[in-house]
């Protein structure tokens, strides 16, 4: 008994040793990239209701595209964290590769029906007047600068596979701070430059990521230069469709999950718009945004399962990975519990 215990403590110990380095750092991530849409919203504020409620009813629309990569990239980190922890340093390469191509596809595909569908966006929420004129700017700098949100969320992805989480929310530090200096330049004016108002919003993000892209690519260059050299194989830089299907065929579904819960806030939104006008959708779509909060917590695990869990299949080792899913999921419980504790008392 006194040794099946031990063991059973070494195994809750274990579990928690992995789990908690890898979800904090992924959850502030994931509280930094919501911070970037949030700024968005907060800075524009003083410039009026129309100007709030423009930003809001974007964030939401916007929230569309974050749910697709959400699963896309998901698939992206289990199927890499598998080859990883399975040690298949080539084959990791290759997926590297191949997600860098399915990043390509997807920035090309959601910026054309993006910039394709704003306008009848807008007006099935019934976004009317001056907000109207606003949000269209905002969401054509939007999706024009889509590469650059693809370029960050894969890279982030690939990196999660590897088991590095300190990297991405190293970059994501950088790019709120660049956000907010942009966004304060850009919306009020500054010397020559002119102030955009709302459309300044949208160009000072647009500008942070594409920085942030920059930072992702060249850390991914280093890296895999190292790797690629470590094994002393080509690796073939073609797209391989059917690596791309498993990919997908592990995030689709979960993508397609994040798209109902979004659509249904967007229904909601347009709701709101028809029946009490813009003040009222601009109240609401604040409320929404920091409501995101609630949810980071599982969004994190989530990401932590997907990673130590496929790790642990790589390395042919289910009872670990089972492991380390029941630990998590405990851990998330608690953690949800004392979140939605503290968002009603400081509500």
């Amino acid at each position: 008994m006194p040794v099946k215990r031990e063991a059973n403590n070494r195994q809750q110990q274990i579990g928690v040793l992995r789990i908690w380095p890898v979800v904090w750092p992924i959850l502030l991530y994931n509280l930094l990239e919501m911070t970037v849409g949030l700024a968005d919203l907060m800075m524009v504020r003083p410039l009026g209701t129309d100007a709030t409620a423009a930003v809001g009813v974007c964030r939401q629309i916007t929230f569309l595209i974050e749910a697709v990569a959400i699963g896309i990239t998901a698939g992206v980190t289990t199927r890499i964290s598998q080859a990883f922890g399975a040690g298949d340093t080539q084959r990791v390469n290759r997926l590297v590769i191949q997600a860098v191509h399915l990043a390509w596809i997807c920035a090309v595909a959601s910026t054309l029906l993006g910039l394709s569908l704003s306008s009848a966006a807008l007006e099935w929420l019934h976004v009317q007047g001056p907000a109207r004129a606003q949000a269209t700017v905002y969401l054509h700098f939007y999706f024009a600068g889509l590469v650059f949100s693809w370029a960050t969320l894969m890279a982030t992805a690939i990196l999660r596979g590897y088991g590095d989480v300190r990297t991405p929310l190293r970059i994501a530090v950088g790019m709120n701070a660049a956000n907010i200096v942009l966004n304060y330049l850009f919306i009020h004016g500054a010397g020559t430059l002119p102030a955009l108002g709302v459309g300044g919003a949208a160009l000072g993000t647009l500008l942070a990521r594409a920085a942030a892209a920059v930072f992702f690519f060249l850390t991914l260059r280093h890296g895999f230069r190292i790797r690629a050299t470590a094994v002393g194989a080509h690796v073939p830089r073609g797209l391989d469709s059917n690596e791309l299907v498993q990919t997908l065929r592990l995030g689709v579904p979960l993508s397609g999950a994040a798209l109902l819960r979004t659509g249904a806030r967007l229904v909601y939104l347009s709701i709101v718009g028809t029946a009490f006008g813009t003040s009222l959708q601009a109240a609401v779509a604040i409320g929404m945004q920091l409501r995101l909060v609630g949810i980071l917590p599982a969004l994190a695990f989530q990401v932590t399962i997907n990673m130590l869990v496929g790790q642990s299949i790589g390395k042919r080792n289910t009872q670990e990975a089972r492991l380390v899913g029941q630990r998590a999921i405990a851990m998330l419980a608690g953690v949800v519990l004392v979140t939605t504790l503290g968002l009603v008392l400081l509500s």
